[in-house]
């Protein structure tokens, strides 16, 4: 494999220096869900699709065949200071390394050796001092290239924003306040110390031990939302959610959904009104909660937990809403 510096293609930060890997691969195109293996014997980016078993409506498009190019850096960076990705139809993946030094490995395909050539791999600080990972591409991105991202970054640095366009997309130990947004992709966060706003399409969205407030939406695709400490608003439709506050938890919560059950787990923290309405479905209220219960029909009920507190809502069609104290089933 031929190891090549250029410097028209360089990073734009100036602190940033790396090695340009290329091969010629023929890559089919992220959109269409699959890929020929690259000349190095390593397998191409994941799929754009996401990994949850629900299937996204198919697609017309034609295979292409693209060229693919690897790009490693890595670069002193603060963790306080934050980054900011956006892929292009191309996973992204945030993970904890060592050190106080940012690691980025990035898979580039284009549709041309001519494109691939005048495609730039661009780290810059933005004017808040937010380390931008993206692709310049000539003249624009055409539909199928794509661009993937592993980024492997200090215990704790801050993450802002994550667009990975049309593929999955994980985050492990990272903090700060974060915006994720993707489509046919799955959406997965882990012990992230911060407020998660993630939405996706035809794909999972599951948050483990977050820091802080958790908006999860998703379409045909199950939401899970473990441990959370804050407000919870989790919307999707034609699937499950399943949210467990901490036990600490004083809520909200809002859920909504439609033709996907619904569990909820409430702990001794939790404060407010109680909401339950499943149409032409049914509600499963454990007899350890039957004295917070205000009213209750076959396909509503209101419960009430302690003084003052926010109201909170659980909405689903023709599935079963259930509601269980912290840590039982």
């Amino acid at each position: 494999m031929h190891t090549h510096t250029d410097p028209r293609r360089a990073y734009a930060a100036p602190l940033v220096t790396g090695a340009l890997f290329l091969t010629a691969a023929f890559l089919l195109a992220a959109c269409t869900g699959g890929g020929a293996p690259m000349r190095d014997g390593s397998s191409p980016p994941p799929a754009a699709s996401g990994q949850s078993g629900q299937q996204a409506p198919p697609s017309r498009r034609q295979r292409v065949p693209l060229y693919s190019e690897r790009f490693n850096a890595e670069s002193p960076f603060d963790p306080a200071a934050g980054v900011r990705i956006a892929a292009n139809n191309g996973p992204v993946e945030i993970v904890p390394g060592a050190g106080d030094t940012l690691r980025v490995h990035a898979t580039v395909s284009a549709a041309s050796p001519s494109r691939l050539e005048h495609t730039r791999v661009r780290l810059e600080p933005d004017a808040e001092g937010v380390l931008r990972v993206g692709v310049d591409w000539p003249s624009g991105r055409e539909p199928a290239e794509a661009s993937a991202f592993r980024i492997e970054a200090p215990v704790g640095a801050r993450v802002t924003d994550v667009d990975a366009g049309n593929a999955a997309v994980r985050i492990v130990d990272m903090a700060g306040d974060v915006r994720i947004i993707t489509t046919r992709g799955d959406v997965e966060v882990l012990n992230h110390r911060g407020h998660i706003h993630a939405e996706t399409t035809y794909a999972r969205v599951t948050v483990r031990d977050p820091g802080g407030n958790v908006y999860a939406k998703s379409e045909n695709g199950v939401i899970t939302v473990h441990n959370a400490p804050g407000r919870v608003r989790a919307v999707t439709a034609n699937a499950g959610v399943d949210v467990r506050l901490s036990s600490h938890n004083p809520g909200p919560v809002h859920i909504e959904s439609s033709l996907g059950a619904i569990h909820l787990e409430i702990g001794e923290g939790f404060v407010g009104e109680l909401d339950l309405h499943s149409v032409s479905g049914s509600l499963d209220i454990p007899a350890a909660l039957s004295e917070h219960i205000v009213s209750r029909g076959r396909e509503r009920a209101t419960l009430r937990f302690g003084e003052g507190g926010e109201r909170s809502t659980v909405r689903t069609t023709g599935a079963a809403i259930r509601v269980r104290p912290t840590g039982t089933r």
